[in-house]
């Protein structure tokens, strides 16, 4: 003969009347005459509250006296809440009042009762997990994207290019002029050591940060390249500066040799023993050393005006205070030329 357990008639119960089998007997306790059911726990609550974050809500319900469980994501409670006033409701429904008193619209909420395996137990208390997401402009789901700024930190691998602070101010600026009117903002952050910038945002949000961070870097290099440009520039100048001083050097030694020369020369005249012919090629000599010894001296100028800015320029130096290549001045005058001796040599 088949054994009807007590649940098995609940069931079957159930199932003629119509009408759910008590939760003692759907459990397989069964109640003997005399013995009354287990008290159910009263689990309403009543709560006053004025306005502020979910976290903060949760702490007015748990001040009601009654037990009440419920685990926010970080996201969750720290989304605002207006008021809420409610007596003698479940905890349940207090808890699903969340979703109706935010103030964001920018974003879904997930409430579930959390439910462990396995049968239910009597005069358990209920607990429940809330959670937000952002969503963006016309419910559009948020995402997460990163980008290196390294080119614009430093463009040429060295220090010197653009402040991070500049970099995320202009990023704001274009998302502050996208988003206008938006109640979530879209999330930054930056990675110093790394030299990453980490956005969570919209697709339109992760594209406007690419676009900056696309176009600043474009300009870092373009300045990188002008400025290495600028140097090998300034370093070919700095070259001819050089050797036009050491030009100026070199024809101020051959005038003074030529004007020595010249000298000597006209002291063997007046004893007869140089010609005229000869003394007036040494001449020619000493007045093409003078010509090479000055446009020397107006290259050297030349080389220098190169080397400076335009801004920076001051008048040009004149020819007798042109520096030479050993960074002393240069002559004030010109050695002078003897005379030419009207003495005619004595002829042997």
């Amino acid at each position: 003969m088949r054994r009807f357990t007590i649940a098995t008639f609940a069931a079957a119960f159930t199932l003629i009347a119509g009408h759910p089998a008590s939760p003692a007997l759907a459990q397989g306790q069964p109640n003997f005459p005399g013995q009354s059911p287990p008290a159910m726990p009263d689990t309403s609550v009543s709560v006053e509250f004025k306005g502020g974050t979910v976290l903060q809500y949760i702490e007015a319900l748990k001040k009601s006296g009654k037990a009440v469980n419920v685990v926010p994501s970080e996201r969750a409670g720290k989304q605002q809440l207006s008021s809420i006033s409610l007596s003698q409701v479940p905890v349940g429904v207090a808890v699903y009042a969340i979703q109706a008193a935010a103030s964001s619209a920018g974003g879904a909420w997930r409430i579930d009762q959390i439910i462990p395996p396995g049968p239910r137990i009597l005069g358990t208390t209920e607990a429940y997990a809330v959670d937000f997401f952002a969503l963006g402009k016309r419910g559009e789901e948020v995402g997460v994207e990163s980008y290196s700024l390294q080119k614009i930190l430093r463009p040429d691998g060295k220090a010197g290019g653009v402040d991070a602070k500049v970099i995320l101010t202009a990023i704001e600026t274009g998302l502050k002029l996208q988003n206008e009117g938006m109640e979530q903002p879209p999330d930054l952050q930056f990675h110093a050591d790394s030299g990453l910038l980490f956005i969570r945002g919209t697709s339109a949000e992760v594209r406007l940060v690419g676009s900056v961070v696309s176009r600043m870097s474009e300009d870092a290099g373009r300045r990188a390249t002008a400025s290495e440009r600028k140097a090998r520039e300034d370093a070919m100048r700095g070259l001819a500066v050089r050797e036009a001083g050491l030009q100026v050097q070199l024809r101020e030694m051959e005038f003074r040799d030529a004007v020595r020369s010249l000298e000597e020369a006209k002291q063997l005249s007046e004893k007869g023993m140089v010609g005229a012919g000869e003394l007036s090629r040494i001449e020619v000599e000493v007045a093409r050393a003078r010509y090479n010894f000055e446009r020397a001296k107006l290259g050297l100028e030349r080389a220098q005006l190169s080397s400076v800015d335009p801004e920076q320029l001051s008048p040009p130096p004149t020819p007798d205070s042109a520096p030479s290549a050993r960074g002393e001045e240069a002559p004030a005058e010109s050695p002078r030329i003897p005379e030419r001796s009207t003495k005619r040599p004595n002829p042997k």
